[in-house]
């Protein structure tokens, strides 16, 4: 590349990560990494001997933030992400990388908020659930994604089909946890070689947990077989290549002969045809025979060379099977640990919610004429605080919003 086209090439690179980190500043500000946030991390390291960037490809992509408050990054593992900012995550992943690859000097890691973790909404408001999360979100705009606050006439109805709501969302989240539950066991089964699926002690008590069990102890078995016959192919497929070879080596040992045999003859012919005992189209007919041989003799050579490649081919795809299967298995086992988190949050909110219905339904029928008014409360890390409509909100953020009955004076 020309020194000025190079020159332009790493002005404009430097540019987008100016442009991209200053984007990324201006939307997160202070903002502090927290669960379930969604962010995209981007690796660049300065090459000074090229005088260009080089952007780490296999580095570069978008993570959740899981659980336990960390992030996978290649190369170092979970990296504790929760209550730092994305600068100060991008610093400790770009210090970890030059310790790990020994640099002399650190690549720029820019971490980039794809999406909030989101904020529920609960209590008396028309469409409880969860919403997504924007700066500068306060309480009255949540409540407002919910719909506002349950003041209609037919509030006890609404209660109620609330109830019934919130009953059948639990109802088949816990079926979808149950399955997930055993898949979860099926999956530690095969990955430590056992040929029985355990049930896990959350199903023990489940009325269809024996069940749910037996068909992942159907899939286990399925998966066992199909490994089975693929292992039995590709051994099947050595001994058929090792066969070819023997046979190669029994044709090749029998033109050699030939070819020596040929070779003799020639000799002698040309004797004879020197001494103006043979005629020269005899010598003629015998070399061409000795390079027919020849030439036999290298086919199979390659013959054999080719089949010793598929043999060894075939040998590293044998090798690979278990390989290749416990990589499939950890990633689907990755999955469906995300996937429990996720309904296990689900089944949390809809328990809230069938909660929260059967006050509400009570506090209803118990009273007659009332004033209504309205409070609010932020669970936040565990604990729960009052709040009001311009309460500023964070990511992961629980509102609750209470509806106070009280009978009317006479």
């Amino acid at each position: 590349m020309p020194l000025n086209s190079r020159s332009f090439a790493r002005t404009a690179l430097l540019a987008v990560i100016l442009a991209l980190t200053s984007s990324v500043q201006a939307k997160a500000g202070d903002y502090r990494l927290s669960v379930s946030d969604r962010i995209a991390i981007k690796v660049v390291e300065w090459l000074p001997s090229a005088g260009e960037f080089r952007e780490w490809t296999a580095l570069a992509g978008e993570a959740s933030i899981g659980p336990n408050g960390s992030v996978p990054v290649p190369f170092l593992g979970e990296a504790a992400a929760a209550g730092k900012s994305p600068a100060e995550l991008g610093g400790e992943i770009s210090k970890g990388l030059q310790q790990v690859f020994g640099l002399n000097i650190a690549p720029d890691v820019t971490v980039g908020i794809i999406a909030y973790a989101p904020v529920f909404v609960t209590g008396d408001v028309q469409a409880p659930g969860q919403f997504p999360f924007t700066p500068g979100l306060n309480v009255i705009k949540a409540v407002s994604l919910a719909g506002g606050e349950r003041i209609s006439a037919d509030a006890l109805l609404r209660g109620e089909r609330d109830l019934i709501s919130a009953s059948g969302s639990a109802e088949v989240a816990r079926g979808k946890l149950h399955r997930l539950l055993a898949r979860r066991a099926r999956l530690t089964a095969e990955l430590d070689g056992e040929s029985q699926v355990p049930v896990p002690s959350e199903l023990s008590a489940v009325a269809d947990g024996a069940a749910v069990v037996a068909v992942e102890q159907a899939i286990l078995r399925a998966n066992a077989s199909r490994a089975q016959a693929q292992a039995a192919s590709l051994r099947e497929l050595i001994n058929l290549l090792n066969r070819e070879l023997t046979t190669l080596a029994q044709k090749q040992a029998t033109v050699e002969r030939q070819l020596e045999i040929a070779r003799r003859e020639l000799g002698n012919i040309k004797s004879l045809a020197s001494d103006g005992l043979a005629a020269n189209t005899r010598v003629s007919a015998i070399e061409q025979n000795v390079a027919e041989l020849e030439t036999r003799l290298l086919d199979i050579g390659t013959a054999i060379l080719r089949a010793q490649q598929s043999i060894s081919d075939t040998d590293r795809n044998l090798a690979a099977l278990d390989n290749d299967r416990t990589a499939e298995l950890t990633a689907e086992l990755q999955q469906v640990d995300g996937q429990i988190d996720e309904l296990n949050v689900q089944l949390n909110t809809q328990q809230a919610l069938i909660t929260d219905a059967i006050i509400l339904g009570a506090a209803l029928q118990a009273e007659g004429d009332e004033l209504v008014a309205y409070s609010y409360s932020i669970v936040r890390a565990g604990s729960e605080t009052a709040g009001t409509e311009t309460s500023e909100l964070q990511p992961g953020d629980v509102i609750r919003v209470t509806r106070s009955i009280r009978v009317a004076s006479p």
